[in-house]
């Protein structure tokens, strides 16, 4: 892991939330992974899983560090467990690393 993706880890995990609710689901954050060549991190939501799932569905919050401005890039995709689609919820470009305590806020 690059110094890039552990500054972007340590300021999401100091104060972005632990939970979002998208839909009346809460998802609970899980797990992370980092992508040295693009200055990506991938945090991972899971819900718990409904009777009418296959699996379990699942947010993910992709934030990439934009080098130039000093900023990231923060993408939500919602992952269905029952219809196996993947949606885009929101892109936000040009946020600050503040903003993640009011990522709940957004969605």
């Amino acid at each position: 892991m690059n110094n890039v993706n552990t500054e972007t880890a340590r300021q999401f995990n100091a104060i972005a939330p632990r939970a979002l609710k998208i839909n009346g689901r809460k998802y609970s954050r899980k797990s992370a992974l980092y992508s040295n060549e693009t200055n990506t991190v991938n945090f991972h939501f899971n819900a718990r899983r409904k009777s009418s799932e296959i699996v379990a569905s699942k947010v993910s919050v992709n934030v990439t560090y934009q080098r130039g401005s000093d900023t990231y890039r923060v993408e939500v995709v919602h992952a269905d467990g029952e219809t196996f689609e993947n949606t885009t919820i929101k892109t936000f470009d040009q946020m600050y690393g503040e903003t993640f305590a009011d990522l709940a806020l957004f969605i």
